[in-house]
């Protein structure tokens, strides 16, 4: 039996006065134009408290099988830099701010894959946030023209 004086407890971390980037987001599209496949990667960080996070640094992992392509590298505050296939963001985030980094990447119209993609969002007070992007990219596909014959 239980008593009146029991009662369950769940801890859970909390942070006061501490950023909230849990609202970021890592996106992709893609784009079929011949003879290569565009596939533009997109993250939104994003600080939905009052409290600035003071020391971002995030990783983003692109597949392998994709190549960048050269000065596309865009990011509206901070600094983004291209460390081999990944691109590394570091900076600040005001209370209610975000900042957007793309990078555009190619990958030949004739394979077939799963693209993943990954980021790692630390901001050394919060536990570090994990975002995940997966595209199927099909192979591409030729038709020749119908002639109607009368």
């Amino acid at each position: 039996n239980l008593d009146d004086q029991s009662s369950w407890r769940k801890a859970l971390p909390l942070w006061i006065n501490g950023p909230n980037l849990s609202q970021s987001t890592l996106s992709s599209e893609a784009t079929n134009a011949l003879p290569e496949r565009t596939i533009s990667y997109t993250l939104v960080l994003r600080n939905v408290t009052l409290s600035p996070a003071k020391e971002i640094t995030t990783v983003v992992y692109l597949p392998d099988s994709l190549h960048l392509l050269s000065d596309t590298l865009r990011t509206s505050g901070g600094e983004a830099l291209l460390t081999g296939q990944d691109v590394l963001w570091r900076g600040e985030l005001a209370g209610g701010e975000s900042v957007t980094t793309t990078v555009v990447l190619t990958q030949s119209v004739l394979s077939e894959a799963w693209l993943p993609a990954g980021a790692i969002i630390e901001d050394g007070l919060t536990d570090p946030i994990i975002l995940h992007d997966l595209r199927f990219s099909p192979p591409a596909q030729k038709f020749l023209p119908i002639i109607a014959t009368p």
